[in-house]
């Protein structure tokens, strides 16, 4: 893995234990943060307050996949002109073993604004990453 958890993340259905969860598959590689044992709507709710404190407009919703739900937020920068970045920022369950991962993807706007917004909630959510 690179930097900030960067990888190639492949989540497939876990045939090891008794109880076997098919989980949605993540063809890309993304941004994000991997292997957290915290329950999603608290990732959620942490992602949504920390968007709020750094006045960021975010929008939530929930959906199916596999047999997991996906919670996803939309989130865009406030600056105006070529600064303006849009991302979805993802929670969905990384294997079978409850934990989960949170991985972000540019919409649209810059690139390097959208890196500096990864770097910005990586360092905010610094507490998620070493209870891993």
């Amino acid at each position: 893995r690179g930097e900030g958890g960067e990888g190639v993340v492949r989540l497939v259905e876990d045939t090891e234990g008794p109880e076997t969860l098919k989980l949605p598959t993540l063809h890309v590689k993304r941004l994000g943060f991997f292997r957290i044992g915290l329950e999603p709507m608290y990732l959620v709710d942490r992602l949504v307050d920390e968007c709020q404190q750094l006045d960021l407009p975010c929008q939530a919703s929930m959906s199916c996949a596999g047999e997991g739900e996906v919670h996803r937020l939309d989130v865009s920068s406030t600056s105006e002109g070529s600064g303006r970045v849009s991302a979805a920022v993802h929670v969905m369950p990384e294997d079978a073993h409850g934990r989960y991962c949170i991985t972000l993807t540019r919409l649209q706007g810059d690139t390097f604004g959208y890196h500096s917004l990864y770097r910005t909630l990586r360092q905010r959510l610094q507490d998620l990453q070493d209870g891993a």
